[in-house]
């Protein structure tokens, strides 16, 4: 699935679109970010986060809010004003300074151009073919293409599938450790030893299934009580949420009580309002005579 994702990256990049690669783990990200740098760009290199290569030409992603740097607008900027450094922009490398280890990079959103150095570039700045869901949240590309396993959460595969303004696509994987889960070629040889199954549409569904099922989101104890039989809790337990349920019944009732009450007040007051409207139009016709 990887290698899919990885050729399809390329196939969108060949025709010019900003593709992004989206993984559910940062051994994913890192391993193909490393591929994709190697198979695209040649040259000397400076050192950025993570011990990473970058040179001219790799696409790289800023990874703090940095009004500090300052800003250029580039011979492609569309944006009639610039905005600061940000979490999560994506950047073309232009060019590198191996001396001091600095680079200047292009922004992909508006083209604007920024020189990165220093502390900034050493802790903030890695390679941006590929990234992981949470770092994404917030980057809009032309296609985007999902690398997720399954157990990813649903929450992770929503941020996976909207970063594409065109497309979004999802490569599902599953981690495999057991030799049942292992197909031996005939006859064995030794560059075909270990060959992975490749799943249909069905097994794909399901897997999808299971992620869509996965919820992360951190819960409380008293959303956990309350959603457990009352028989299963201690007394005590079983006993708070029963007054709780009550005291929230009652200040919904009160709450309802008022809604009815300020409803009333208004209707009234509009018929009082058109009733002193209808007053105001009233004339009387005296024929000119005086009373």
């Amino acid at each position: 699935m990887a290698a899919d994702a990885l050729n399809a990256y390329l196939h969108d990049r060949a025709r010019h679109k900003d593709a992004l690669l989206v993984c559910d783990t940062w051994e994913m990200a890192n391993a193909l970010n490393r591929r994709l740098h190697d198979t695209l760009t040649k040259g000397p290199s400076v050192t950025a986060a993570r011990d990473q290569e970058i040179r001219v030409g790799d696409v790289i992603i800023s990874r703090a809010n940095d009004p500090a740097i300052a800003l250029h607008p580039g011979p492609n900027n569309t944006a009639h004003s610039l905005d600061q450094v940000r979490n999560g922009n994506r950047w073309r490398v232009a060019g590198i300074d191996t001396a001091t280890n600095r680079l200047a990079a292009e922004r992909l959103s508006d083209g604007v151009r920024a020189v990165f150095d220093g502390d900034y570039l050493t802790e903030h700045i890695t390679l941006g073919y590929a990234t992981t869901v949470h770092a994404a949240q917030g980057v809009t590309v032309d296609t985007c293409h999902a690398l997720l396993g399954e157990g990813a959460s649903w929450a992770m595969a929503y941020v996976a599938m909207t970063r594409g303004r065109h497309t979004n696509h999802a490569y599902l994987y599953q981690k495999l450790n057991h030799e049942a889960d292992h197909h031996h070629a005939t006859p064995i040889a030794a560059p075909e030893i270990h060959r992975l199954h490749r799943g249909d549409k069905y097994r794909a569904a399901d897997t999808f299934r299971t992620i869509l099922a996965n919820d992360d989101r951190p819960t409380t104890m008293h959303a956990q009580a309350e959603h457990t039989p009352s028989e299963l809790l201690p007394d005590i337990v079983a006993e708070t949420v029963q007054r709780n349920q009550q005291r929230r019944s009652t200040r919904r009732t009160i709450w309802k009580q008022h809604l009815k009450t300020v409803d009333s007040w208004h209707t009234g007051y509009q018929r009082i309002a058109a009733a002193a409207t209808c007053s105001a139009e009233i004339s009387l016709d005296t024929g000119g005579l005086e009373l």
